[in-house]
């Protein structure tokens, strides 16, 4: 009897490659070509052509830089007796944030992996996707 692992159709255990490689090849390609048909049949309407001496009002940015714009405006003269630097609320705060999430699992150092042992991940995790979600929609909502 030897240590050596043997691969064939009998064993348990398939190498990666080929087997499990042709799989996901697989798999990646059917996924590619779903979006592909689906974009074919539902074409996203481009819209009307762009005025450059048209200013639309007001202006917003795309849904994935609301949070970041709303952040932005709350920051400013109108919630905030003073003004802020932009840089401090559109680089220093959500990179502080995203420093404190990067840092929070040496700070959490729970050896429980069930989610009802975890409650400091738990309780930022659904903070942090509240926050988010609730500036962003806020400023989805917003009229300037």
């Amino acid at each position: 009897m030897s240590n050596k692992k043997e691969f064939g159709p009998n064993t348990l255990i398939r190498p990666f490659f080929p087997g499990e490689a042709y799989v996901q090849g697989s798999l990646v390609f059917l996924i590619i070509a779903f979006t592909f048909i689906v974009a074919l049949a539902h074409p996203w309407p481009i819209g009307e052509k762009a005025n450059p001496l048209v200013t639309p009002n007001p202006i917003k940015p795309q849904w994935y830089f609301l949070a970041i714009y709303q952040l932005l405006k709350l920051l400013g003269p109108p919630f905030l007796p003073f003004s802020l630097p932009e840089w401090i609320g559109a680089v220093a705060v959500p990179t502080i944030f995203l420093v404190v999430l990067i840092l929070l699992p040496f700070y959490d150092q729970n050896p429980y992996k069930a989610v009802r042992r975890r409650p400091i991940a738990l309780t930022l995790g659904i903070l942090t996707i509240a926050v988010f979600v609730g500036l962003t929609w806020w400023g989805a909502v917003s009229q300037t």
